[in-house]
């Protein structure tokens, strides 16, 4: 459940209090169809099985139409590629926002549109006056009326990372810090926006905090 914000302890605990609200989640279900003639009345999955239902909603992320990028000959891989000054393969047209990638990397999340589109805005004035350094992911979003933001890296992938973690699976809260040598690199909070907060900004400072990273769920 939402493996982009969360990992699999995480999931677990959003899981739980979404069923108490009476929400039925199914894991690995493909649907294959859409029953109703002129309106939805449920789906049909792969295996035949029906659900019945008064709406469908489809969520497929985020794709931008580059059609004119695509028939114009600028490059282009899953999106419209850009170099550090936001300059496309073509001299003077830029790109910023969902519509381009930059050494391999998209996000289709505000701070990455208003990043690249700064970036974007101050060559276009006086090329080579900026240059894009990336950002730290993060997203903030509630379900189902439960807050949630994930910030930075939150799937390490390196024993270089150490995780700290806080399970609260009656209270529907979780939260997790991803340290790098005692640097905090990312984080998730379920459940609150106090941790959420305290982790943003020592994120941003980018200090050591060795001294403090065993109290880091304290204010909750």
């Amino acid at each position: 459940l939402l493996p982009m914000q969360l990992d699999d302890q995480g999931s677990a605990v959003l899981t739980r209090q979404l069923e108490k609200k009476g929400i039925s989640i199914l894991f690995g279900f493909e649907c294959r169809s859409i029953s109703g003639e002129t309106d939805a009345t449920g789906i049909v999955s792969a295996r035949n099985d029906t659900i019945s239902g008064d709406l469908v909603v489809i969520a497929t992320g985020v794709r931008s139409n580059t059609i004119i990028a695509k028939n114009s000959g600028i490059k282009f891989n899953t999106a419209i590629v850009v170099d550090e000054h936001m300059q496309t393969s073509v001299e003077g047209i830029f790109a910023a926002g969902d519509c381009m990638e930059y050494n391999n990397q998209w996000y289709g999340i505000i701070p990455w549109a208003t990043a690249t589109a700064r970036v974007a805005a101050q060559n276009m004035l006086d090329f080579g006056s900026a240059k894009f350094e990336g950002i730290t992911p993060s997203n903030q979003l509630q379900v189902a009326g439960i807050d949630l933001t994930s910030i930075g890296i939150i799937h390490p992938d390196s024993p270089d990372y150490e995780t700290l973690v806080s399970v609260d699976m009656e209270n529907g809260k979780y939260f997790k810090a991803v340290l790098k040598s005692d640097v905090l690199v990312g984080g998730i909070d379920l459940g609150s926006r106090k941790i959420a907060l305290k982790l943003r900004q020592l994120i941003v400072k980018g200090e050591n905090i060795a001294d403090i990273k065993q109290s880091l769920f304290d204010d909750e």
